[in-house]
């Protein structure tokens, strides 16, 4: 449950930070699904190892996809 409430407040504070940075507001779901989305692969990332420093990488690494992909899209 706890997984569940931070999933949401990383979906959340994203989109907040999407709107005072004047996202357009059909990428705004966008958006706040990359927050989710960093911090479940943060999440997994910890289920697989114990090193915060192959979590943090692992979810910069899916950041960063997801930020090409919507810049090319």
């Amino acid at each position: 449950m706890q997984n569940v409430i931070g999933l949401l407040a990383a979906l959340l504070g994203s989109a907040g930070f999407a709107l005072i940075f004047n996202v357009r507001k059909q990428l705004l779901p966008l958006a706040a699904l990359g927050g989710a989305l960093c911090w479940g692969t943060y999440l997994l990332a910890g289920q697989a190892t114990d090193s915060v420093f192959l979590q943090s990488f692992a979810a910069s690494a899916v950041t960063a996809i997801w930020s090409e992909v919507l810049a090319r899209g």
